[in-house]
C-alpha cells in the first residue's frame, strides 16, 4: 500500500494537483483525470489472453488460471512490447502471477500475430480486449480470474483552457462531450473496430452511424 497526503503539483503557473490525498492498495493502478476530462466513455481496452476455439475446447480453457495445468503443452506468441520487462502488466509478470510455464514463448510482429495464431505457429497470445480482429478470428478471451491486468478505461481528455476558449462560440461543448460518458461499451468498440479494420469501412462513416444509433446525433446532420 502507498499513501499520498496533501500532494501539490504544478506545471509552470498551472496547478494540476492541489492538496490531494489518496491511497493506492497493493495491485491497484490509479489514474487521476483533472477538471478538463469528461469522464470514462465505458470501454476497458485492457490486455487480455486469447486462444483459438479449438485450443480452448481441447484443453478446457475458460480462465487464465486454467493455463497453469496445461502450459507445458502450449506455446505463447506476442508482439515485442508485451515482453518488455520494465512494465508490471506484461508477459513475465503475468506468467509469474499465474504460475504458468509455457513450453516456449516468442515475439512476433504485431501485424502478423493473428495470422500466425490462426496458422498454428503458437497456441496462446495477448490481445487488446476491444480489437475487432478478435471477432474476425473468433478468439476465445480467457477470463482474467485473478485480476492481473489493470483496467484501461477510455476517457475523453481535453487540453487545459479548451472550454474557456470556446465559451462564446460553443458554450455547451463540455456537455456535448460528456454525452459519450458511459455510452461506449467493449462490445460497441469491438463492433466499430471490426467495421474499420476488417470490413474496411471509413472511420468517419462508422463513427457517424454509431452516434446516430446511440441517439447522440441527428441522422439528418
Amino acid at each position: 500500500m502507498i499513501q499520498f497526503e496533501h500532494v501539490v503539483k504544478r506545471f509552470g503557473d498551472t496547478k494540476v494537483l492541489d492538496d490531494i490525498s489518496f491511497v493506492i492498495e497493493t495491485g491497484q493502478f490509479v489514474v487521476l483525470i483533472g477538471p478538463s476530462g469528461c469522464g470514462k466513455v465505458g470501454l476497458n481496452d485492457t490486455y487480455a489472453i486469447a486462444v483459438l476455439p479449438e485450443t480452448a475446447e481441447k484443453y478446457h480453457l475458460k480462465q487464465c488460471s486454467d493455463l497453469a495445468a496445461v502450459a507445458s503443452k502450449l506455446t505463447f506468441g506476442g508482439e515485442s512490447h508485451f515482453f518488455a520487462e520494465e512494465f508490471t502488466d506484461r508477459f513475465w509478470s503475468f506468467i509469474e502471477y499465474y504460475g504458468i510455464d509455457f513450453a516456449a514463448s516468442s515475439s512476433i510482429d504485431l501485424n502478423l500475430k493473428y495470422t500466425a495464431l490462426a496458422n498454428g505457429n503458437f497456441d496462446v497470445t495477448d490481445v487488446f480486449a476491444t480489437d475487432g480482429l478478435n471477432r474476425k478470428y473468433n478468439l476465445v478471451i480467457l477470463e482474467d480470474d485473478k485480476a492481473f491486468f489493470p483496467e484501461c478505461n477510455g476517457a475523453i481528455v481535453v487540453r487545459a483552457g479548451l472550454f474557456e476558449d470556446y465559451e462564446e462560440t460553443v458554450p455547451n461543448l463540455r456537455a456535448v462531450l460528456e454525452m459519450l460518458t458511459g455510452n461506449i461499451s467493449n462490445e460497441d468498440m469491438i463492433r466499430l473496430t471490426y467495421a474499420v479494420d476488417v470490413e474496411e469501412k471509413a472511420p468517419s462513416d462508422v463513427a457517424y452511424a454509431f452516434l446516430v444509433e446511440k441517439g447522440l446525433l441527428d441522422s439528418a446532420a
